[in-house]
């Protein structure tokens, strides 16, 4: 196969948007880090999955179009990226319902037909599969070069229950974005949620979701705690509104009725961008993860609340469980079970301090799975598989002054913070602020800017301060 020098593509097959789908949400995520991170040294095209007639309009990135439930457009969509020498890998992202045939193995066509190295990433790994799905998942593995998962759990399910070579297979979590931590408050009062408690689920809502668990669980709660407010996030999949319409969503909007919940339950019936969506998630005290599905291997949505500093109550799916301890949320042991349910949330509701540790901790532990951190781990990986791991080049990112800032006193640079919050309690040391001094002249030469003059001012003072009449200083 003859492939370009530079200028290497990588070509994501994957849902995307418009289309209302996490996992579309998920690829445009991942196009967006990338380039972020590598800029045009590794540029992305997208190949957008559709069952639809009617063709979405989709963004400039989107370059081939396949029509995943017709098995001759997937040999013939093959044939079309094959004769581009610009596309080195090909990364495919797997749900069982995004193609046509049984198990969707009208994939195996559309990869067989290929020429090019395959990275396929499968979001569903189940266990205990019937032979049919364990052929199908094996042949997708045997066709890749290799296997990404979202969850090490899923990393055991294939190794164990479709026999795959470990060395085949690389975890990388799921992505989430970078949030302020101390703008809850904030953006409680922006909502007209201030002095509430606020709780809350979203996703594209579908009976697997099994929200009313939930509801059931309220009305003891909100008698003993009435500033509570539960936020039901997101429309219902446009897969079920083909099927049923909003069967499910009506069923929920009786069950607030009949349990008198009307001032505490609130149905956000929208697909929310992703500003908004992150504010919701941020203003939110407690995250209620409500699925019923004990085989669902990974969810962007907890995820996403993790990131946003949400305490978290959720049934026992895999993710939760890998991701879940005692110190960023609450494991429930069962699913749909309603007393569970009002037990964990009425402790977190009780113990302010609690809540918001697990937050904090879970607001922690997510920051390393940042989408720029993860745009990383993929890039890496195509370098790896085209062999041009060296032409790869990482985009600094823009220099902000705003934290250096707000740790700056009159009087020099605090040694610490916690989290983005100053810490006055930690004072202030040598290095620290003559660490800054060095920075702020750097940055002053690139810039030019009056601000960055005046904060090495304030360090150069405390330096003089603490120096000793011989030439030595006081730390």
């Amino acid at each position: 196969m003859e492939f370009l020098e530079r200028g290497m593509k990588m070509l994501i097959v994957s849902t995307y948007p418009p289309r209302e789908c996490g996992i579309a949400t998920f690829s445009n995520d991942i196009v967006k880090a990338v380039e972020v991170v590598f800029g045009n040294t590794l540029p992305i095209e997208v190949c957008a999955l559709q069952n639809d007639k009617h063709q979405l309009k989709y963004s400039d990135e989107v370059t081939h179009i396949l029509s995943a439930k017709s098995l001759e457009d997937c040999r013939l969509t093959a044939e079309k990226i094959n004769k581009r020498n610009d596309i080195g890998l090909i990364c495919i992202q797997h749900e069982f319902g995004l193609f046509g045939g049984e198990y969707g193995d009208y994939l195996l066509a559309f990869l067989l037909a290929l020429n090019k190295p395959i990275v396929t990433v499968f979001h569903t790994v189940l266990p205990e599969p019937d032979e049919k799905r364990k052929k199908v998942v094996q042949s997708i593995i045997a066709l890749s070069e290799r296997i990404v998962v979202l969850t090490n759990k899923s990393r055991e399910i294939l190794i164990n229950h479709y026999d795959s070579q470990k060395a085949k297979i690389t975890v990388i979590a799921h992505g989430t974005h970078i949030v302020l931590w101390e703008q809850k408050e904030k953006l409680k009062y922006k909502y007209h949620y201030t002095g509430k408690i606020v709780m809350s689920t979203f996703g594209l809502i579908s009976e697997n979701k099994n929200i009313e668990s939930a509801l059931y669980a309220l009305p003891e709660i909100v008698v003993q705690h009435p500033e509570v407010i539960y936020l039901v996030i997101g429309r219902t999949h446009p897969e079920i509104i083909k099927r049923e319409g909003e069967k499910y969503r009506n069923v929920l909007m009786n069950i607030v009725q009949e349990l008198h919940l009307e001032n505490h339950v609130v149905f956000i019936d929208e697909y929310l961008d992703q500003k908004q969506l992150l504010e919701y998630l941020s203003l939110s005290d407690i995250y209620l993860f409500t699925s019923k599905d004990p085989n669902q291997a990974v969810s962007g949505t907890l995820a996403y609340a993790m990131s946003c500093g949400c305490a978290v109550v959720s049934t026992p799916i895999p993710h939760a469980e890998e991701v879940l301890d005692t110190s960023t949320g609450i494991l429930l042991k069962e699913f749909g079970n309603t007393t569970e349910f009002k037990k964990a949330i009425l402790k977190l509701i009780e113990n302010k301090e609690l809540r918001t540790a697990m937050g904090r901790n879970a607001y922690s532990l997510t920051h390393a799975s940042t989408w720029e951190n993860i745009a990383i781990q993929y890039g890496l990986i195509f370098g790896e598989l085209t062999n041009r791991a060296e032409d790869l080049r990482f985009n600094l990112p823009p220099i902000k002054l705003d934290h250096i800032m707000k740790l700056t006193t009159d009087f020099g640079m605090l040694q610490f913070s916690k989290f983005s919050q100053p810490d006055p309690s930690s004072g202030y040391t040598l290095d620290d602020n003559a660490r800054a001094l060095i920075n702020m002249v750097m940055y002053y030469k690139l810039y030019q800017d009056e601000d960055a003059l005046k904060l090495a001012s304030t360090y150069l003072s405390f330096i003089e301060g603490i120096q000793r009449d011989n030439g030595w200083f006081d730390n």
